[in-house]
């Protein structure tokens, strides 16, 4: 089977079932941006330390494509996949929290964040690697 087609069944897998089973809105606003500052910064980091610690180990840093293969040697990869995992959780929860609840979950905002903090993260240390 096709790596980017497996892929998307499972982001497409997890979207619905987060449209099904939302994520429940216990928190406020304000606690949701105080947790909104350390959920981004360790989305921008995670990439970052991995590329950092990857020097020791002999590991590739390429930037992921959807049809890359999840490969060890690559954790840039894994980052990927999960980043749009999280993204799309976040969506489908926005979503489904929105038509049973009229009201958006705020956890929804901060996977989404998270997810797109990852992206993000892996685009700076791709970045980093090529000035060094």
């Amino acid at each position: 089977m096709n790596t980017g087609l497996f892929k998307t069944i499972i982001i497409l897998a997890i979207f619905f079932v987060a449209i099904i089973f939302p994520f429940e809105n216990f928190m406020t606003i304000r606690i949701a941006l105080y947790i909104s500052i350390p959920v981004s910064f360790f989305g921008l980091l995670l990439p970052y330390l991995l590329s950092v610690s990857g020097l020791s180990f002999n590991l590739i840093y390429e930037k992921p494509l959807w049809s890359s293969k999840l490969n060890e040697r690559n954790p840039l990869t894994y980052i990927h996949f999960i980043g749009f995992m999280f993204i799309s959780a976040g969506l489908g929860g926005m979503i489904g929290g929105y038509v049973f609840d009229n009201a958006i979950s705020y956890i929804s905002v901060l996977v989404i964040l998270f997810g797109i903090c990852s992206l993000i993260g892996i685009f700076l240390s791709l970045i980093n690697k090529r000035k060094n």
